[in-house]
């Protein structure tokens, strides 16, 4: 008999204190390592589930389903405080959400789900598999605020031989080729013209901001559009950012030489994609920069080609192999497919209106209400309140 379990913040740190070396050495590795998607296991065991919010010691962190002492699923809880109409906003967010292949058919994850909207907040669902999209675009209550989609350019040699890999693999699939070596070869050609393209776009050079102009950029830069819903920024990551002190995270404030158009936020996240498995059971992944957004959006009369070409040599310089655009304006997806990329992913992010009526509840369960710089829960989790910052000053750009 599968039981479901609420586990506490403080729960857990019980949990990890008894095992405080086996807690302490994955914390040191994890703090050198890239952030990861792709094919991974979720975690076996409650000493693997990490507590980095700022929570209260009640706050419920994650929801598991046991059979006897195994765990069968389990579905792990960040927060998030997003702006509604101009005010913060909790959300709870779904992160790492995993089932044993032998309980799929059992409703384990529906269960799992139905117990999150117990928490009383918007719940949020973002990078889904296809498998759970289908499952959560036949339920009333999720709703796809961002489904934009990704755009794929080779930085490097390693990026082009992969995205010609799984072009190649595509018309495999689809029957389509004219040769193996043939193949190959064209489609390696391809990658390379449209990197070429887009690392030459725009005949304009950006000007860049000074770090210690970081605050007029904020000023003329992030007041400039709202949305009804908006993730804010958290301003320790953005100011660390800027400077270039994330390895995982760049951001820049770029204009026009002339100060006519402008000035723009864009930001790129670096992260481990895992492929696969080698055959001695080491892991195969690329690195991907993902520009998840350039801040205020873009219409037609943006510079858009010579901004992509900025985050080019950007996500080149951060030792990504593959840059992953995420077009949330037509403007932007326009110039994607001018430039000849292709698209094999889009975002997928839901949300369930829980916990709030009214005006606000309709907003957020609106995709037009919406700009959603988050790609994942990572994103998500930077625009929280902490306990020590509440009363105090959020922390937040809003």
């Amino acid at each position: 008999m599968i039981e479901y379990r609420f586990i506490t913040k403080r729960e857990l740190v019980d949990w990890q204190e008894k095992r405080a070396s086996v807690g302490r050495e994955r914390a040191d590795s994890t703090n050198e390592r890239i952030p990861r998607s792709g094919l991974q296991r979720g975690a076996d065991s409650l000493s693997r589930i990490d507590c980095n919010q700022d929570l209260e010691p009640d706050a419920i962190r994650a929801i598991i389903a046991f059979d006897d002492q195994r765990i069968a699923g389990r579905l792990l809880i960040v927060y998030s405080d997003l702006l509604v109409n101009g005010a913060l906003q909790r959300f709870a967010v779904g992160e790492d959400f995993f089932v044993l292949e032998e309980y799929r058919n059992r409703a384990v994850g529906l269960s799992l789900l139905l117990k999150a909207f117990k928490l009383g907040f918007p719940f949020i669902e973002s990078g889904v598999s296809g498998q759970m999209k289908a499952i959560l675009d036949s339920w009333k209550q999720f709703v796809p605020v961002d489904s934009s989609p990704m755009f794929q350019v080779g930085l490097d040699r390693t990026g082009l031989v992969q995205l010609a890999k799984w072009d190649l693999y595509e018309a495999r699939a689809s029957g389509a080729s004219r040769g193996e070596a043939w193949t190959k070869a064209a489609l390696l050609s391809r990658h390379w013209r449209q990197q070429r393209r887009l690392a030459r776009g725009g005949r304009e050079r950006l000007q860049v901001f000074a770090v210690a102009d970081a605050a007029r950029g904020f000023e003329r830069c992030l007041g400039s559009a709202r949305a009804a819903v908006q993730l804010p920024w958290n301003t320790a990551v953005l100011n660390k950012a800027l400077a270039g002190a994330d390895p995982n995270c760049g951001a820049w404030f770029v204009e026009s030489p002339t100060g006519s158009a402008g000035p723009w936020l864009l930001t790129l996240y670096r992260q481990e994609r895992v492929l696969g498995q080698a055959a001695d059971g080491t892991a195969r992944s690329i690195t991907e920069a993902h520009l998840n957004e350039i801040y205020p959006p873009l219409d037609g009369a943006a510079p858009v080609e010579t901004l992509l070409a900025f985050a080019f040599d950007r996500a080149r310089a951060m030792g990504a192999s593959v840059m992953q655009i995420h077009a949330m304006t037509p403007a932007l997806a326009g110039a994607c497919r001018r430039l000849g990329l292709g698209s094999r992913m889009t975002k997928s992010i839901y949300v369930a209106a829980n916990g709030v009526y009214g005006t606000a509840a309709k907003q957020i369960a609106d995709p037009a209400s919406w700009w959603c710089r988050a790609f994942n829960e990572n994103q998500f989790e930077e625009a929280f309140v902490g306990r020590a910052a509440e009363g105090h000053g959020s922390g937040l750009l809003c």
